[in-house]
C-alpha cells in the first residue's frame, strides 16, 4: 500500500512539475530559439525517448507551426503587395508624359524657342516649364519651394483661399462661396430636372412602369399601322 502511494504521489509530482515547465518554455518561445530550448530538454532528460515532456514539446512544436503558418501568410501578403507598388512605379518610370500645349507655363514662350539654354520640364498634369523659369520663380517667390507643377500647385492655393473662412459683419465665420456660386447657378437646371425624373421613378412601382411601357409599344404600333 506505502509502494503504490508513494508511486501515485510520484507520478502526481512529475505531471504537475512537467505542466509548469511547460508554461515557463511556453513563455520564453518568443524570446529564445526553439531548437536551444529543444537541446536543452532532450540534454536534461535523455534517458527516455521524450521522457516526461513529451507533451511539452508536442504543444511546442504545434505551436512553432502555427506561428510558421503565420509567418509565411504576412510574408506572402506583403510580397504581393511591393510586387504591385513596384509595377505600378515601374509602370510610371517607363510611361512618358506630353505636354498639352507646346508653350512654358510660366513665362508664356516656346519650349523650343531659339537660344534656349534651359532644359524642359513636363509634369503628369501635361503642363511643361522651362527649368530656369521654374528656378526663377521658386527664388522669387516667397513660399517654401514645393515640388510639383507651378499652375497646379497656385491653382490648389487660390481654392484653399476661397475656402478658408472670413469674419463678416457680426463677428460671426462664414466660408467664401465664390466658386460654388457660378458653377450652382449654371447646373442647377439640369440638377433638379435629375433629381425629379429620379425622384418619380421611385416612387412609381413596377407594375405601373410596365404599363407605360406596353402603353408606348402600342401607340407607336398604331402610328406604324396608320402610316
Amino acid at each position: 500500500m506505502g509502494i503504490s502511494a508513494y508511486q501515485r504521489c510520484s507520478n502526481t509530482l512529475r505531471r504537475v512539475f512537467s505542466q509548469f515547465v511547460g508554461e515557463i518554455i511556453e513563455a520564453m518561445a518568443g524570446y529564445i530559439p526553439l531548437p536551444a530550448i529543444m537541446s536543452k530538454l532532450l540534454s536534461d532528460n535523455g534517458c527516455q525517448e521524450f521522457g516526461d515532456f513529451k507533451l511539452v514539446i508536442d504543444r511546442m512544436l504545434s505551436m512553432y507551426l502555427h506561428q510558421k503558418r503565420i509567418l509565411e501568410t504576412a510574408k506572402s501578403v506583403i510580397e504581393d503587395d511591393s510586387f504591385y507598388t513596384l509595377s505600378s512605379l515601374k509602370r510610371g518610370v517607363c510611361h512618358g508624359f506630353a505636354p498639352h500645349t507646346f508653350v512654358c507655363c510660366v513665362c508664356n514662350f516656346s519650349l523650343s524657342k531659339e537660344g534656349a539654354v534651359s532644359a524642359v520640364r513636363v509634369f503628369s498634369c501635361g503642363h511643361a516649364t522651362h527649368l530656369h523659369c521654374e528656378c526663377e520663380q521658386s527664388k522669387s517667390s516667397s513660399k517654401d519651394f514645393q515640388d510639383g507643377c507651378p499652375v497646379c500647385l497656385s491653382a490648389s492655393d487660390t481654392q484653399a483661399r476661397n475656402r478658408s473662412p472670413i469674419i463678416s459683419e457680426n463677428g460671426l465665420n462664414r466660408h467664401s462661396m465664390v466658386e460654388n456660386e457660378v458653377p450652382y447657378g449654371v447646373h442647377r437646371n439640369h440638377e433638379t430636372d435629375h433629381v425629379e425624373r429620379s425622384r418619380r421613378l421611385q416612387q412609381m412601382s413596377r407594375f405601373e412602369i410596365l404599363k407605360n411601357l406596353q402603353k408606348a409599344q402600342k401607340s407607336s404600333y398604331l402610328n406604324c399601322t396608320s402610316v
